[in-house]
């Protein structure tokens, strides 16, 4: 599994605003959301958790971009989704797909 963060980054030279830039810029980033390429289950329509990078918030939507065996990767359990992990489920078993988790 691999992560590859999307986003905003920027030097502030005033320390009195460092913390607050640092929260705005995280949250801005996690709007933006992470790409995560994995690979799913080794059965089709089996369940598998996936942790992602976000850390403020729980993610609302996933799209796939890129998927090997032209699955289809959708939700699962979306009430249990939270700030560290999702369930996710696809059509197509070690199916390897680039996800974007937002």
């Amino acid at each position: 599994m691999s992560f590859k963060r999307l986003g905003l980054s920027y030097i502030d030279p005033d320390n009195r605003r460092a913390e607050f830039d640092r929260d705005i810029v995280a949250a801005a980033q996690d709007l933006q959301g992470v790409e995560i390429e994995v690979t799913t289950h080794a059965t089709a329509n089996t369940e598998f958790a996936l942790v992602h990078d976000l850390r403020t918030h729980t993610p609302r939507a996933v799209e796939t971009l890129r998927s090997s065996k032209g699955g289809v990767v959708y939700a699962s359990r979306m009430a249990d989704w939270d700030k560290r992990r999702i369930f996710l489920k696809s059509t197509v078993a070690a199916d390897t797909v680039l996800l974007r988790v937002r």
